[in-house]
C-alpha cells in the first residue's frame, strides 16, 4: 500500500499523483483509456477516463478489486456483488445481479466472476466463444 505510482518495467522514479481522491494506493489495475486506482479505503479513481465516468466511479465505496477492459471498469464489492461503468454495446456492464463473487477480471468487451462455489460468471461479447464457461467447474478460489 501506499500513495506513489511508477510506469513500466523496471521503474527507477515514482511520482505522487496531485489528485485529492488518490489516498493510499492498496491496487491499481490497467484498463484501455487509463489506470483504475483502488484506495486502502475501499475508494476507487481513475486516471484518464471521461469525466461522466470518472464521477461514477469515484461514487463506488466498500471496493475490494477492480478490473479494467478494454472501455469498461468493474469493481468487486466487499459483500461479493460487482458494479461496472464504461462502454456497454456487448452488455459487458451487465453486473447487478451477481452475487457471492470472490474475483473478477475483465477482457476487451466482457466481464468474468468467480463465484465462491468455484463457478464462473460472464458477460459480454462471446464473437470468440470467451464467454461459454458452463463447464467450468471446481475453479480455485484465490487466496487473499
Amino acid at each position: 500500500s501506499g500513495s506513489y505510482v511508477g510506469a513500466g518495467s523496471g521503474v527507477t522514479s515514482y511520482y505522487k499523483p496531485n489528485d485529492p481522491s488518490i489516498t493510499e494506493i492498496e491496487d491499481v489495475s490497467f484498463g484501455g483509456p487509463g489506470a483504475i486506482i483502488l484506495n486502502t479505503d475501499g475508494t476507487v479513481t481513475w486516471q484518464g477516463m471521461t469525466q461522466d465516468d470518472i464521477e461514477k466511479v469515484r461514487a463506488w465505496t466498500d471496493i475490494a478489486e477492480v478490473a479494467g477492459g478494454a472501455r469498461h471498469t468493474v469493481g468487486l464489492k466487499k459483500d461479493g456483488t460487482v458494479v461496472a461503468v464504461g462502454n456497454n454495446s456487448y452488455k459487458q456492464c451487465e453486473v447487478e445481479d451477481w452475487k457471492d463473487i470472490v474475483a473478477i477480471a475483465a477482457g476487451w468487451n466482457h466481464t468474468v466472476g468467480l463465484n465462491e462455489d468455484g463457478t464462473v460468471v460472464v458477460t459480454g461479447d462471446n464473437s470468440h466463444k470467451q464467454c461459454e464457461v458452463s463447464n467450468w467447474k471446481d475453479i480455485a478460489v484465490p487466496q487473499k
